[in-house]
């Protein structure tokens, strides 16, 4: 037994003072805040600034860029104003001068991305199918449900309406948000960008508890959070205006507490990232099929508890609002024929996920491991991520989606988090090869990283590193038409170039930028297809420039 050293008489004992676990955890708590904190100021400093070629870093103010977020903005608008969800009147405003799409949409006749919906019949559709791509010649006609109509049953009239092709859960989301601060127009636009910054920052620190849930300890944890912002496009949707942010901080805190135990939370997260955007009910699917296979009948059960109402009040919600019970997005899906979209979606230079973040590769090898019976995984995370990632891959595939108009590989932003977690999870049990190798990667991810989070509003449709392209001559526009329109991912004959003055009008129009030409080419071949068409004339180039909406640069 031990005995206490005698002391002298009338001296007290002397008491140590050990530096405690508790006092390290107190310290290291407070420096995590700080880190925090600082991350949050950052990525809001980065929503101001850009970096322009021959200018330098540039205060800029947020706003919707291109794409699908001048849409997402005009529903957020139309909630919080009109009050309601039809959408006719707001394009109206829009083209004469209106901020109801943000402040670089105003005075625009743009393409409406919408549903239009006949109230007496019924009958829908998307709006480019329900009207010609011709506009009526004069600037005052130009309101675009003076189009031709295709059918006699969206012939404007007091019974048609217009809605958005896209889910009403992120604007909807959105406009909660922001409505207690009683925003102006003016002001809309600027406290949208605000909830994006929170998004991200949210998204950033959820990876961090994610990681310390899965097992990982703090270092591991820092490492995978500053993977997910520095060393990928997460930064930089900080500065959009797209919903994948939300899906991906619905995703954190699901797998956060699907790692806790509480299944029927992880479900409601699931749910709440397929109302944002139907593909992503893989994940909710992929997770019951994942305790399913692990014979967790009861956890499968509550998830099912959750998932099949919450998709039954989501397709009856679309239904009564659009006729429709899928609400998908402005553009037609079909099954695809080959695996090229498959290709695309992982290895396009604009968009791949390989190309801008090229270490998710070892996330990918990590799932496929754990999938194995004998996987070493020992915290099923990795199984966990793989099932729905690897659904959402193959679906994405068959139905030839892809992100469109946009920076990056934009469907896959809300797994990012995930695949930063899996992959530090992966490295712990390695050897120094794989490391070095992944260490590689993610420095090559940041080149892409960085310079596309100061440059999000010039990078739509690009690669993050790539600056200015030399402009293209009128005789190269000539031989890129000659010689590969065939490659520019349509379908129209080479022999629809055949009017000499429809070739000078593309090349007008495109004013030998590359990345113009094919999305005018893209443009282009609805246009044909629309007006039942074989050749390209200066009529159709016009109207095919005149439906693109052209971030600014």
């Amino acid at each position: 037994m031990d005995t206490e050293a005698p002391h002298p008489a009338g001296e007290p004992a002397a008491i140590a003072a050990p530096t405690t676990v508790n006092e390290h955890g107190d310290r290291g708590s407070i420096a995590l805040v700080f880190l925090s904190l600082a991350l949050l100021v950052g990525t809001w400093c980065l929503t101001h600034v850009e970096l322009l070629p021959r200018e330098g870093l540039t205060m800029v103010s947020p706003g919707a860029v291109g794409g699908d977020e001048p849409s997402y903005l005009m529903v957020v608008d139309s909630i919080l104003f009109d009050h309601d969800l039809e959408l006719q009147d707001d394009y109206e405003r829009v083209r004469r001068g209106g901020l109801d799409a943000g402040r670089r949409f105003a005075d625009r006749a743009l393409d409406h991305d919408t549903i239009v919906v006949n109230r007496s019949t019924g009958a829908h559709a998307l709006w480019p199918s329900a009207y010609s791509a011709r506009r009526p010649g004069s600037a005052e006609e130009r309101d675009c449900l003076a189009c031709r109509a295709i059918a006699p049953d969206f012939q404007p009239g007091p019974d048609l309406y217009e809605v958005s092709a896209h889910p009403i859960a992120y604007p909807l989301f959105l406009a909660a948000v922001i409505a207690p601060t009683r925003p102006s127009l003016d002001e809309v636009e600027r406290r949208v960008g605000l909830v994006m910054v929170l998004l991200s920052w949210l998204g950033a620190c959820g990876t961090y508890l994610l990681a310390r849930r899965v097992g990982c300890s703090r270092g591991p944890s820092l490492l995978a959070t500053a993977i997910l912002v520095l060393a990928s496009p997460w930064l930089a949707y900080a500065r959009s205006y797209y919903s994948e942010p939300l899906i991906g901080v619905s995703l954190v805190f699901a797998a956060l507490a699907l790692r806790s135990g509480r299944p029927g939370l992880a479900a409601t997260g699931a749910a709440a990232a397929a109302m944002i955007k139907p593909p992503f009910a893989m994940i909710g699917l992929g997770w019951v099929l994942e305790r399913v296979s692990q014979r967790d009948w009861r956890s499968a059960g509550r998830m099912l508890i959750v998932l099949v109402p919450c998709a039954l009040a989501t397709l009856a919600f679309n239904w009564w609002l659009a006729r429709t019970p899928v609400i998908f997005g402005g553009d037609e899906v079909g099954l695809s024929r080959d695996f090229r979209f498959l290709y695309l979606t992982l290895f396009q230079p604009s968009h791949g996920l390989f190309v801008f973040a090229p270490w998710t590769v070892f996330a990918f090898a990590a799932g496929i491991e754990a999938l194995r019976p004998a996987s070493r995984n020992r915290s099923g995370f990795q199984r966990q991520v793989a099932v729905p990632a690897l659904m959402f891959l193959a679906l994405l595939g068959l139905t030839a989606a892809g992100p469109a108009y946009s920076y990056g590989p934009r469907y896959w932003i809300p797994f990012l988090p995930w695949f930063a977690v899996s992959s530090v999870e992966a490295l712990r049990d390695t050897r120094a090869t794989p490391r070095i190798v992944f260490a590689v990667l993610v420095l090559t991810a940041m080149v892409v990283a960085i310079p596309g989070a100061l440059r999000y509003p010039q990078l739509y449709s690009r690669i993050g590193f790539v600056h200015h392209f030399r402009t293209l001559g009128s005789e190269e526009v000539r031989a890129i038409i000659a010689d590969h329109a065939d490659q520019f991912s349509v379908s129209f004959d080479r022999d629809a170039f055949v009017d000499a003055a429809g070739v000078a009008a593309i090349i007008r129009a495109s004013n030998g930028n590359f990345r113009l030409l094919q999305r005018l080419f893209q443009q282009i071949e609805r246009v044909l297809e629309l007006n039942d068409l074989l050749s390209v004339t200066p009529e159709v180039v016009t109207a095919a420039r005149e439906s693109l909406v052209i971030g600014a640069n």
